[in-house]
């Protein structure tokens, strides 16, 4: 029987939402292959720190049959002389750590020869000859997982052939050795993609797999010994479902599914599974993608902490990127460009810029590199206010404006972005300008040498790391000194333009001034010199306007603080700091 919903036991998210306004992915570049390629695996093969891709051919008479591709690190790759990958029509692979030696190791599925494949890698882009392993008939997908909790991954296949209905499951012996395959039947019929993952949350390793023939997943869940209880079976409501992704989708703390539907259909060209807390699935929803979805993968493409998919539409030219909400939700497809007829799809961060990037393989003799050139810039917002959130943003730099309302991303080109009733504005790790607005104001700088400027309201402004200008302007404001980490004093100083001592306040963070205890002990002294020998842990230099942080007591120097603020307008009255002018953050 293919059940359909059960009761949900999900908790509810808040209604803040997330946008990215600068999403964007590169235009493909094309890796040749020199012939039809099938499966694609992203990994460190030759432990240089920048990921690898292992590409196969799907020719049936080809031997050598495996294409490395080793990372430069900036986006590009490098090819390496094809290998055999000791079998033929390779339509899937994956990647592991399988015999203890830390090194990662790959594994082929042999859609034409009925075996898997084990290349044990030497930890140089190269592999030792291929160890062939028997499974059943028309592997089409392979995948890890330690299914009796021994602490080694094993390997499940997804045999494909009509009337097969099953996975092959071959348990780790160590040393690179695995005993014979373990015929475990499948509720749908022919699987054609399998994966793993604890979706009850017993602390035992369960199987999905995508079967295109009767329009279903299947779930194998684990007893931890290698053996499965009854399998329950889903339907998708789509046609013809041959890939599928595993991820949290509504952020609820339970594995969801996503299949790719390969049938043509204006609707149904992906189907979201979502768990129901008790390990099994709700009701398929429908998403569509533009096209029939031949190969499916998960990743937050866009910074916002939730995942999105990437499909490639069978056939085509065409990847479609649907970003996910964090409720279970996506939105509409976009599309990008790339090779003519894709075979399979991966993702990694090609160019270590802490952001995901695409790869797909094809029927044509070229594979696609797409680049994420998203700004990690996110607008938050709920029903009361809003807030710009650029602290993941490593590249470009920002401009806000709150009392204009304007977002500017100092990327090329520029993209501006209307951030109306927006209150709280946090920067990238470059230098930034943010203004806040005559309401109150939150303002980080982060890193970078920012300037920050609260206007009117009671703002809370916070430079970060890097030496930051941070002006209140009208309201009781309060400059917070906050890295994130113990003091360093390479992290920069802050000016603060106008400090008001009627009305404004320092926060000292005891996360960075560890040495500080409940209260501030704190002496202002006319010169340099007499800062150097002072007691107190927060010292300020009336004749200067420079504000010490002193963890070294009465011991000359500072020790491991220094020079963390300067204050303008030091000869006036009103910006002489006293000890009330400071106050403690945990």
């Amino acid at each position: 029987m293919i059940s359909s919903a059960f009761r949900s036991t999900r908790t509810s998210r808040g209604a803040s939402t997330l946008f990215n306004p600068s999403f964007a992915l590169g235009s493909a570049t094309r890796l040749p292959t020199g012939g039809s390629s099938a499966a694609v695996v992203v990994d460190d093969f030759n432990q240089d720190g920048r990921l690898d891709l292992a590409i196969t051919l799907a020719n049936t008479a080809l031997q050598n049959n495996l294409l490395l591709f080793l990372g430069s690190g900036n986006g590009s790759f490098i090819p390496t002389p094809a290998t055999n990958s000791g079998g033929l029509s390779v339509f899937g692979a994956v990647s592991g750590e399988l015999n203890g030696d830390g090194i990662p190791d790959l594994v082929a599925a042999n859609f034409g020869s009925n075996t898997l494949s084990l290349l044990i890698g030497n930890g140089d882009g190269t592999f030792q000859p291929a160890t062939s392993l028997r499974v059943g008939n028309q592997p089409n997908a392979v995948a890890t997982g330690d299914f009796n909790r021994d602490g080694r991954l094993d390997l499940v296949a997804a045999n494909a052939a009509v009337g097969a209905n099953s996975v092959s499951i071959l348990l780790n012996e160590g040393n690179g050795r695995f005993r014979d395959a373990e015929t475990v039947n499948v509720r749908g019929s022919q699987p054609f993609d399998v994966v793993t993952g604890d979706f009850d949350r017993d602390g035992k390793l369960d199987i999905v797999t995508a079967d295109a023939a009767s329009n279903s997943i299947s779930l194998l869940r684990g007893k931890g010994n290698n053996r499965f209880e009854e399998p329950l079976g889903y339907l998708v409501s789509g046609s013809n479902p041959v890939s599928l992704v595993s991820g949290d989708f509504n952020r609820d703390g339970y594995l969801d599914i996503a299949t790719g539907n390969a049938g043509q259909s204006s609707t149904g060209n992906i189907s979201v599974l979502l768990n129901d807390g008790n390990g099994r699935f709700d009701r398929a929803v429908l998403l569509a993608a533009g096209g029939g979805i031949s190969t499916l993968a998960a990743a937050d493409l866009n910074g916002d902490g939730t995942l999105d998919l990437a499909g490639t539409l069978d056939g085509s030219g065409i990847m479609a990127v649907l970003l996910g909400d964090g409720k279970g939700g996506f939105g509409r497809a976009r599309f990008a460009s790339i090779a003519t007829a894709p075979k399979d799809i991966a993702i990694g961060d090609f160019n270590q810029d802490g952001k995901p990037d695409v790869v797909t393989s094809s029927a044509t003799a070229n594979a696609s590199v797409i680049l994420n050139q998203s700004s990690y810039v996110l607008l938050r917002s709920n029903q009361q206010s809003g807030e710009i959130d650029g602290s993941q943003e490593a590249d470009v730099s920002i401009s806000v404006n709150l009392d204009r309302g304007t977002l500017i991303i100092n990327s090329s080109p520029p993209i501006r972005t209307s951030v109306r009733n927006f209150n709280n504005a946090q920067g990238t790790q470059l230098r930034d300008t943010l203004i806040g607005s005559n309401t109150r104001n939150r303002l980080n700088g982060h890193d970078g040498a920012d300037v920050l400027t609260g206007l009117g309201g009671d703002d809370r402004l916070t430079g970060g790391t890097g030496s930051d200008r941070l002006t209140g302007g009208s309201g009781r404001d309060h400059f917070i000194f906050n890295t994130g980490a113990a003091f360093v004093a390479s992290d920069g100083r802050d000016r603060i333009t106008d400090f008001e001592r009627s009305r404004d306040k320092i926060v000292l963070s005891r996360t960075t001034f560890t040495a500080l205890g409940s209260t501030v002990k704190f002496a202002s002294v006319e010169s340099e010199a007499a800062a150097q020998i002072s007691e107190a842990l927060i010292t300020y230099v009336r004749s200067s306007g420079r504000l010490y942080y002193n963890p070294n007591g009465a011991l000359a120097g500072f020790g491991t603080g220094g020079l963390f603020a300067l204050i303008d307008g030091f000869r006036s009255a009103n910006s002489n700091l006293t000890a009330a002018s400071f106050r403690l953050q945990r």
